[in-house]
């Protein structure tokens, strides 16, 4: 759950800023449901969702945070994509699509990571509990004890 919590942290501040950039530079083509929206946004809104993603799950695998794997791969990529089809729909030009997008993928993401059998994210087990503590010092202090 700390991971889907993680993603609807990262469709704010990357999906919503880069669907927004390409979509006004580029989105000359409008969505038939939603004129307001174009592909270019809602396709550069889960391109980059997707990989920052997969990014974000290489760089918590480092500390065991997380397991690399097509499984993972997967479930972001449907994170994603419903992050996109959300932030599209004229909804989210009456409501805020920094709202409607992290509720969405958060909503999803647990599904999803729940599905897959993904229960324990991130450092969930007694033993891995007490060495949160240890690996947070550890990054802070730039130690390897």
């Amino acid at each position: 759950m700390v991971l889907a919590l993680l993603l609807s942290t990262t469709t704010i501040t990357v999906y919503v800023c880069v669907a927004d950039i390409f979509g006004r530079r580029l989105g000359h083509v409008k969505l038939p449901h939603n004129p307001e929206k174009s592909y270019a946004g809602s396709i550069a809104m889960f391109l980059a969702g997707f990989v920052a993603s997969v990014l974000f799950m290489c760089y918590f695998n480092i500390f065991g945070f997380v397991e690399k794997n097509w499984t993972m791969v997967a479930a972001f990529g449907v994170i994603s994509l419903v992050a996109a089809v959300v932030e599209s729909l004229p909804v989210s030009t009456r409501l805020d699509d920094n709202l409607t997008v992290p509720v969405a993928s958060v909503l999803v993401g647990a599904l999803v990571f729940y599905s897959i059998g993904a229960r324990n994210l991130c450092c969930m087990s007694s033993e891995d509990r007490r060495s949160i503590s240890a690996t947070v010092g550890m990054v802070f202090a730039g130690s390897s004890s």
